[in-house]
């Protein structure tokens, strides 16, 4: 299968984002959540990545809302709402912030395997440079505007080049499957 991605324009609305923003931006406030800020695959320090994970609060609710949103966007993808998302990751990549390239899943025994890579972006173009996307062997810069997201295999390479000005925030999720045959 050869590495592909799909756009969807406008998969969620101002109203989506500002309600995942604030579900994420507390997180760390709350007693017994597991999200926590991380640093991964940003050698600058400055991309500060929020994990959200299948037991904190409020991720059935996101869940459920973003298979919604995909569902409805892209109708013929059927995705069943019963399916579960890996974790979903909130992203700020600030001035110097870059993600080197990476798949973000292998064959396993694990019961349930990383399929899809969503990747939603939260920022106006307009609000910060540099940031490409990437995603493919060629590395094809996929451009996406607020509130796009793009849906591409999780065993594609991918990578974000440096923000040099602004703040670039997004939303990515993994759609789990049955394992690889």
């Amino acid at each position: 299968m050869r590495d592909t991605h799909i756009i969807i324009k406008n998969a969620f609305t101002q109203d989506f984002i500002n309600f995942f923003e604030k579900c994420v931006e507390p997180l760390d406030k709350l007693p017994g959540c597991d999200a926590h800020d991380i640093h991964i695959n940003d050698p600058s320090g400055n991309c500060h990545i929020k994990i959200v994970n299948n037991n904190d609060r409020g991720f059935q609710r996101l869940q459920n809302e973003i298979l919604y949103h995909i569902n409805n966007t892209l109708p013929h993808f059927n995705v069943d709402v019963y399916q579960k998302l890996h974790s979903i990751q909130y992203g700020v990549y600030n001035p110097g912030s870059s993600y080197k390239i990476h798949i973000d899943t292998m064959v396993s025994d694990q019961l349930f395997n990383k399929k899809l890579t969503m990747v939603a972006l939260l920022s106006d173009r307009s609000e910060f440079e540099g940031g490409d996307l990437k995603v493919g062997n060629g590395g094809n810069v996929v451009s996406l505007q607020k509130g796009s997201a793009v849906i591409f295999p999780s065993y594609a390479l991918h990578s974000v080049t440096e923000v040099t000005k602004g703040t670039r925030k997004t939303m990515s999720t993994w759609i789990l499957g049955p394992q690889w045959r």
